[in-house]
């Protein structure tokens, strides 16, 4: 909820504006109510408010007053004014200072809760905006996944922007934008990322549990790269054999990388052993498994025609290899999905 304050002196006009204004129902919550300019502006000094609600003639500090301490203290919350219709001339000073609206009372509620529904879309955008990834922070990301660093490391700063918000809806936003932006910039570096995307849901029930929930997230985003992408600084080869087996067709082999990269293939095996640890012969069989589980997840392909795609003749042997590396069945695993 977007947090309001409302500055009035007349307790009975308070009572009105909340009846009218249905701020729950618009994302808004009323968090404080100030009598005049001045005891508003000693909250705002040591609370967040995004809007303030308030009027203009009030004694001692009026709403023009209370404007005037708010910038130049830097202080750039979305004011609405109130006022009669005889202090018209008078509120047009607001306009100097930036206002978001002005109504007149006494308070139309239509025309109150459309200001609160274009705000709130306006605070909504704001929001989405602070927590776009830029191309700097998304480089640090990736390179966090290529160095198979955990994911915990990656999103502390983005918690940390999270700051004190406990608006969920926002908080979902906030995060669904963070992950899709994280998932564009990997894909502009990894163009091969596409086929090996595994679809995935962001369900946060309270703000506890969003580091678990934003951990797990980033560590099904980045598994494809930490688990099929090698590279090396002794051997650039490696990088070439792992672009062409995530990019190229499914019933990719040793020898079609051998052939494509012009090494000898002996070599070629021996290099990818030496420099990951892994043959290349079992590289291949998690880079096929990790296709058959986006091809499960995401299409209606049947077993044979999933299992001739990736270059298994036989779907039974296939279904064995699918075992042997998930414990699970092709069928049982997409049946479990």
């Amino acid at each position: 909820m977007y947090r309001v304050m409302i500055v009035d002196d007349w307790e009975i006009f308070l009572k009105q504006l909340k009846r009218k204004a249905d701020f729950e129902a618009h994302g808004f919550t009323v968090v404080h109510e100030a009598a005049n300019g001045q005891d508003a502006f000693h909250y705002l000094l040591e609370h967040d408010v995004d809007l303030i609600i308030t009027d203009i003639r009030m004694p001692g500090w009026d709403g023009i007053d209370l404007l005037k301490a708010m910038r130049e203290a830097s202080i750039h919350t979305h004011v609405i004014f109130l006022s009669e219709y005889e202090d018209f001339q008078y509120a047009k000073q607001a306009i100097h200072y930036n206002i978001t609206d002005y109504l007149v009372k006494p308070v139309n509620a239509h025309e109150l809760q459309r200001c609160l529904t274009a705000l709130k879309q306006q605070l909504d955008h704001q929001a989405i905006q602070q927590h776009v990834v830029d191309d700097e922070q998304i480089a640090a990301i990736i390179q966090c996944i290529t160095l198979k660093q955990d994911a915990l490391a990656w999103i502390q700063p983005f918690l940390k922007d999270l700051g004190e918000t406990t608006d969920m809806e926002r908080l979902k936003v906030q995060i669904d934008t963070y992950l899709e932006a994280v998932t564009e910039g990997i894909l502009k570096r990894f163009p091969w990322y596409l086929r090996f995307q595994l679809p995935f849901t962001v369900t946060i029930d309270n703000k506890e549990a969003i580091k678990q929930v934003l951990t797990d997230a980033m560590e099904t985003i980045a598994c494809p790269v930490k688990r099929l992408f090698y590279t090396s600084a002794k051997q650039p080869l490696i990088e070439k054999v792992c672009q062409f087996a995530l990019t190229t067709d499914d019933k990719v082999t040793i020898k079609t990388i051998a052939d494509a990269l012009f090494v000898n293939k002996n070599y070629l095996a021996d290099t990818f052993k030496k420099e990951t640890g892994l043959t290349l012969g079992d590289y291949l069989i998690q880079v096929k498994i990790y296709r058959a589980k986006v091809l499960l997840l995401t299409t209606k392909e049947k077993l044979y025609e999933i299992s001739d795609r990736l270059g298994y003749r036989n779907p039974d042997y296939f279904s064995r290899v699918f075992k042997k590396e998930t414990g699970l069945t092709p069928l049982q695993f997409r049946d479990k999905a």
